[in-house]
C-alpha cells in the first residue's frame, strides 16, 4: 500500500479545557451508571412497595446489561470516529428517555415499564466502557493518560456508590404490622401480595395478617425520586449540546494522532492475537462480574442480617476506597509506565487474599462480625476496583493502532454477557444464601493473577510516544513508500503493530 498520511501537522499540545471535557465526562458517567443501579440498593423497599421480588430485580437489571449489549458497539465507533461531544449527546439523551419511561411505572401494574426505563438507561451506559480510553488518548498527554482514563472509569463505580447512599435516604425501609380483617370482608386482603403478607393468626371471626404499613409511603417517595432525577437527566443534555467541545484543535501526543486500523480488521487483528484476546476475556469477565456483584449488595449479605441502609453504606465506602486506590495506582503507572504489569499483579493478589477473608466471613467458617465484613469488603473492592483502569490501559498499549473505544467496547460485550451470566442463577434458583457469589470473585482473582502473570507487556502507544522525534512542525508516518522529508525515527510503526 503507497499512502502518505500526516501522523502530526503541528507540534503536540495540551489545552487547559481538557480538565472540564474530564470533569464534564466523569459527572455524567457517575449520573448514568447511578440511574442504572437505582433498583438494587432500595431492592427491599420496591420489593414491597410495588409488589416485586429477587427475581424480578435481578429480570430488570438483566435487561438492562442487554441494553448495553447493544449499543457498545454504535457508541464505541462515534467516540472513535466523531469524537467525545455527539456520543455523550446520544448517550445523555438515552438516559433521559429511560427516566420520562421510569416516571409512568407507578400507573402500571406489571412491570414492563420499569424494564423498559432499564433497557433504554442501558442502551446509554453503553459509553461508560470504551469513553475513558478514547477520551483520554484525545485530550491527555501520555505522562496523564492513566489517570485520566482511572478518573473516568471511577466515576462510573462512584456512581454505583452514590445510588447505595442517596436512594435509601429518599426511600424509607418496609415497617411492618398487624391488621385486622373480619372474615366478612377477607376481599381485603386482595389489596397485599404474597410478599406482602403473612397470616399470623385465625380466629372464628378475624384473621390478624402482618402487613407493611408504609407500602404507599414507599411508592410515593419512589416516584418522587425518578422525577428528580429525570429533570437532572434533561439537564445533562442540555450541558452536553451547549458546552462540550468536539476534540481539541490539536492532538495531545504523536498517538494520539496516529493511524488507527479500520474497524473491518480489527475482529481479524485481535483473533490472531492469542494474549490479547486472553486480556479482553479476563477484563470483560471481571468487570461484568465485579459491577453486578456491587449492585447487588442487600442480596449478596441479606442472609448475614445486613439491612438495606448497611448494604448501602457499605457499597459506597467500598466504591470510594476504589476511586482512591484506583487513581493512586493509575498516577504511579503514569509516572513508571513500565511497571504497568507488575502493579497489576500486586494488587491482584492482595484482592484474592481479600476476597478469601470475605467468603469464609459469608460462608461462616471464620467467626463472623461487620467489622471484618466491612474491612475485608471494603479492601477487596478498592483493589479489585482499582485494576479495570489498568487493564483499560494494558489492552490498548498491546491492542495499538485498534482504536481505543472498539477495542475497550469489545472487552465490555464480554463484561456484559458475564454479569448477566453471573446473576441469571438468582432469576432461576432460590438459594439459602448467596456466598457463591463471593467465592465465584475468588476464584476470578486467582485467574487474574495468572492471565497476568503469562501476557507479556507490551507498549505500543508509549513506544510510540518516545520514539518519535520531533523535529519540525510537520511530521509524517510511512506506510510502505521512501520519502526523503520523514522525520521519524528509526522505529516506525506500521498500521498493523
Amino acid at each position: 500500500m503507497n499512502e502518505l498520511k500526516p501522523l502530526l501537522r503541528v507540534k503536540p499540545r495540551t489545552y487547559a479545557r481538557r480538565w472540564w471535557v474530564l470533569i464534564y465526562v466523569s459527572l455524567a458517567y457517575i449520573f448514568i451508571t447511578l440511574g442504572w443501579n437505582s433498583w438494587g440498593p432500595i431492592s427491599q423497599s420496591v420489593e414491597y412497595g410495588f409488589g416485586w421480588d429477587d427475581s424480578i430485580i435481578a429480570d430488570i437489571l438483566n435487561v438492562g446489561k442487554i441494553g448495553v449489549i447493544g449499543s457498545i458497539i454504535p457508541l464505541s465507533y462515534l467516540v472513535d470516529t466523531k469524537g467525545i461531544r455527539l456520543v455523550m449527546i446520544v448517550s445523555t439523551t438515552l438516559t433521559l428517555m429511560g427516566y420520562v419511561i421510569r416516571c409512568f411505572i407507578d400507573q402500571s401494574t406489571s412491570t414492563w415499564l420499569a424494564l423498559l426505563g432499564q433497557f433504554v438507561i442501558g442502551s446509554g451506559m453503553g459509553i461508560t466502557f470504551g469513553g475513558p480510553a478514547a477520551m483520554s488518548v484525545a485530550w491527555f498527554p501520555p505522562k496523564e493518560r492513566t489517570s485520566a482514563t482511572s478518573i473516568a472509569v471511577m466515576s462510573t463505580y462512584l456512581g454505583y456508590g452514590i445510588a447505595y447512599v442517596i436512594h435509601p435516604l429518599f426511600v424509607s425501609t418496609p415497617v411492618f404490622g398487624a391488621e385486622m380483617f373480619s372474615h366478612r370482608n377477607q376481599n381485603e386482603l386482595a389489596n397485599y401480595t404474597d410478599h406482602d403478607l403473612s397470616l399470623a393468626a385465625n380466629s372464628t371471626n378475624v384473621s390478624t395478617a402482618n402487613v407493611v404499613l408504609n407500602k404507599d409511603i414507599i411508592k410515593e417517595e419512589t416516584m418522587t425520586l425518578i422525577y428528580i432525577e429525570t429533570v437532572i437527566a434533561a439537564a445533562f443534555v442540555v450541558v452536553t449540546v451547549a458546552l462540550v467541545p468536539q476534540a481539541p484543535p490539536t492532538p495531545p501526543s504523536n498517538s494520539a494522532n496516529a493511524i488507527r486500523m479500520g474497524y473491518t480488521k480489527v475482529l481479524l487483528h485481535v483473533i490472531r492475537n492469542g494474549f490479547l484476546c486472553l486480556l479482553l476475556l479476563f477484563t470483560g469477565v471481571l468487570v461484568g462480574m465485579y459491577s453486578t456483584w456491587i449492585s447487588i449488595f442487600e442480596i449478596t449479605f441479606g442472609h448475614l442480617g445486613v439491612s438495606q441502609k448497611e448494604a448501602g453504606w457499605l457499597g459506597f465506602a467500598s466504591l470510594i476506597a476504589s476511586s482512591v486506590v484506583g487513581f493512586t495506582c493509575a498516577r504511579f503507572s503514569d509516572v513508571c509506565a513500565r511497571k504497568l504489569k507488575t502493579i497489576l499483579m500486586v494488587m491482584l493478589v492482595i484482592s484474592s487474599l481479600m476476597f478469601l477473608w470475605v467468603s469464609l466471613l459469608c460462608s461462616q467458617y471464620i467467626e463472623y462480625s461487620r467489622e471484618q465484613l466491612y474491612v475485608s469488603t471494603m479492601l477487596g473492592c478498592a483493589f479489585l476496583n482499582g485494576c479495570v483502569p489498568l487493564l483499560y490501559e494494558q489492552i490498548c498499549n498491546a491492542a495499538f493502532p485498534i482504536p481505543e473505544g472498539i477495542i475497550v467496547g469489545i472487552s465490555a460485550l464480554v463484561a456484559t454477557l458475564a454479569g448477566i451470566l453471573y446473576i441469571l442463577p438468582l432469576s432461576l434458583i432460590e438459594f439459602e444464601d448467596n456466598s457463591w457469589l463471593e467465592w465465584s470473585l475468588l476464584v476470578l482473582c486467582v485467574v487474574g493473577c495468572i492471565v497476568i502473570l503469562i501476557t507479556p507487556q507490551r507498549n505500543g502507544r508509549a513506544d510510540l510516544d518516545v520514539s518519535v522525534r520531533v523535529t519540525k512542525f510537520a511530521h509524517y508516518e510511512r506506510l510502505g513508500t521512501d520519502q526523503p522529508d520523514l522525520h521519524v525515527s528509526q522505529n516506525q510503526v506500521p498500521e498493523n503493530a
